[in-house]
């Protein structure tokens, strides 16, 4: 599977500003906002994510260490907007499906067959487009570290500090147990789960995957994978820990996110086969500028 992103220079497109910097050129990015809608049109900010666990649930495809699974957050226009943010919205839609629709050009000169998953999506079938799907970063990851490193950020249940002083002549006897028990720490250390406390959370921090409310059960695999931060903040400009997204992100929520822009392509097994193509608006940041009073329940 190919994958690219999209720079400023290459969106053939008047509804795109080229933003190079002076000396080179960079992603594009662009912000995008709108009032978070339910699981119903594909939002997912639980343990699981957009993983998708097949259609026969009795033998799901599991989420283990390497499973690339992210959160999507769809998002529609804002409750009773005024004209000039129901205009604004769309004006976001158009700008989007542009890039699909400038792809589309170029591939029907070329005469390749492209079935696209497009950014944007209508709320209704049949409606018109008006909504956006924007793409979390990677939930979990293994992460590479050098693990004789003293800089090491990751959070973890603290050792036990059991020292005792041992009599000298209690080692000359072989009464039951080892000696060393003494000072070892207790191997359910490690298996103990304690939300990380205020100075453990920042951007890129890893977490105890079983920290997710609604972790659990046939679908989860994994063992080494760490549940990563995002760069998601809440009004008061506080990162959203992945264990709080049901509350923070729940719907009616307004949010804007910094995205840049990626498509994934996905070759054909046979020359009679066509291409897919998986567009993404993936978030690097994200801040939530109007919160939701709307009632959520976990089952």
């Amino acid at each position: 599977m190919a994958h690219y992103n999209y720079l400023p220079d290459s969106i053939s497109t008047a509804l795109f500003e080229d933003r190079r910097k002076p000396g080179g050129s960079k992603q594009y990015t662009a912000n995008i906002f709108g009032e978070i809608v339910g699981q119903a049109h594909g939002t997912y900010i639980g343990a699981q994510g957009n993983h998708f666990i097949g259609n026969d649930p009795t033998k799901p495809k599991l989420l283990d260490d390497y499973t690339k699974t992210k959160c999507t957050i769809v998002i529609g226009c804002p409750s009773f907007p005024s004209v000039a943010v129901l205009d604004l919205f769309y004006n976001q839609i158009c700008t989007l499906s542009s890039i699909c629709d400038a792809d589309k050009e170029e591939e029907d000169r070329a005469g390749t067959d492209v079935i696209p998953k497009e950014m944007v999506k209508a709320l209704r079938n049949g409606g018109e487009l008006d909504a956006i799907t924007l793409t979390g970063p990677p939930l979990y990851m293994v992460m590479k570290k050098d693990k004789t490193s003293t800089n090491d950020n990751s959070f973890a249940s603290p050792a036990k500090r059991n020292l005792k002083k041992r009599n000298f002549a209690s080692t000359k006897n072989n009464d039951s147990g080892d000696p060393l028990n003494d000072i070892l720490p207790d191997g359910s250390a490690s298996k103990t789960l304690a939300f990380p406390t205020d100075q453990q959370i920042f951007a890129g921090a890893e977490y105890d995957h079983r920290l997710m409310p609604d972790f659990g059960g046939p679908v989860f695999a994994m063992k080494k994978a760490k549940l990563i931060q995002p760069q998601w903040t809440n009004i008061k400009n506080e990162l959203i820990v992945p264990w709080k997204n049901y509350d923070s992100l729940r719907l009616g929520t307004l949010v804007v996110a910094t995205v840049c822009f990626e498509v994934f392509v996905m070759s054909p097994k046979s020359a009679s086969e066509p291409v897919r193509k998986i567009y993404h608006a993936t978030i690097t940041s994200l801040r939530v500028i109007a919160e939701s009073d709307v009632i959520i329940t976990l089952s």
